[in-house]
Order: C-alpha cells, then sequence, then structure tokens
C-alpha cells in the first residue's frame, strides 16, 4: 500500500520484552507459513500462496499465477496458466476473499465465473 515492508518493522528490541515472547512468536509464525511464502495480487490483496520448498522452482508460486475461487472448495486455489489448461499449485490465503466476499464480485460483475480446465 505504498510503503516497503521495511517501514513497518524496527531492529530495537524494546527493554521490557522477553526473549520468551519472541520465540513464541517465530515459533506460531513457522507454523502458520511452513510450505507458504507471502503474496499480494495485482488488485492488492495480501496472503500466503504455495512454495513448495523441496520441490522444483515449477511448483513455486510466482508472478503470473491466479488466485481461483472454486465453487465447492473452502479456499482459493493457485492455479497456472498452462497453454489451454491450468496446473493446480495449492491452496492460498487471500486476506478479504476467504468468507464468500468473492461472489459480491461475482453479483456485482467486476468478475466472470469462467470454466477451468486442469492440466
Amino acid at each position: 500500500m505504498g510503503r516497503t515492508l521495511d517501514d513497518y518493522y524496527s531492529e530495537t528490541i524494546p527493554d521490557n520484552v522477553l526473549e520468551y515472547h519472541y520465540t513464541e512468536v517465530y515459533s506460531c509464525f513457522d507454523r502458520a507459513s511452513k510450505g507458504r511464502r507471502l503474496m499480494t495480487t495485482k488488485h492488492g490483496y495480501l496472503g500466503w500462496a504455495p512454495d513448495n520448498l523441496y520441490d522444483s522452482d515449477e511448483d513455486h508460486a510466482k508472478v503470473g499465477d491466479k488466485i481461483a475461487i472454486l465453487f465447492g472448495c473452502s479456499t482459493p486455489i493457485v492455479i497456472r496458466p498452462q497453454g489451454n489448461c491450468f496446473l493446480a499449485l495449492g491452496e492460498a490465503y487471500v486476506q478479504g476473499l476467504m468468507d464468500g466476499e468473492a461472489l459480491k464480485f461475482l453479483k456485482s460483475g467486476q468478475c466472470e465465473a469462467p470454466d477451468f480446465l486442469f492440466c
């Protein structure tokens, strides 16, 4: 939103904070982000996308991949165009699209519901 990620962080550790608190926060972050990378969409949404750490580079989410909201699926899916079909890379968390908000866009005509052919 116009600021770099560094703008939100400081190298200074407050005097009244215990090392225990930092290790707890790190542990929670580590559990929540396993196999995920931070991502933003071209429309400014922030979230987590697949980061298949131990697979090939082709299995990581990257620029040009799409976020698909599939009817009947409980989470958004990261998909990649592959010619005339799409490859499903995995689940995504997208803040602002997790609780049916995408249906509002569909009803208002801001987006469409195309058919996808998966490879």
